[in-house]
């Protein structure tokens, strides 16, 4: 069920960076990764489930990177969380 999730949220991440949101389709997505509606629902509460859990990765990936570059420049990068 993890591989499944983490298959749909990587095809949802590009999906909505070429695609937009808007015109990114549960049925393309559930259909790159090979799952049926229900198993896509099953995964996510709703459609803006994926967009939440892909804006966190964003967001996450973000921070640390802030973090590292805090780090290595002993700048308070740290004051921005």
């Amino acid at each position: 069920m993890e591989e499944a999730r983490a298959k749909l949220v990587q095809a949802a991440r590009r999906a909505f960076a070429i695609e937009g949101y808007d015109a990114a389709s549960m049925g393309e997505l559930t259909a790159e990764v090979g799952l049926t509606r229900g198993a896509l629902y099953h995964n996510v509460d709703d459609r803006k489930g994926p967009l939440q859990t892909v804006s966190d990765q964003i967001d996450a990936g973000m921070a640390d990177r802030l973090r590292s570059v805090g780090e290595r420049t002993g700048y308070a990068w740290g004051l921005l969380e």
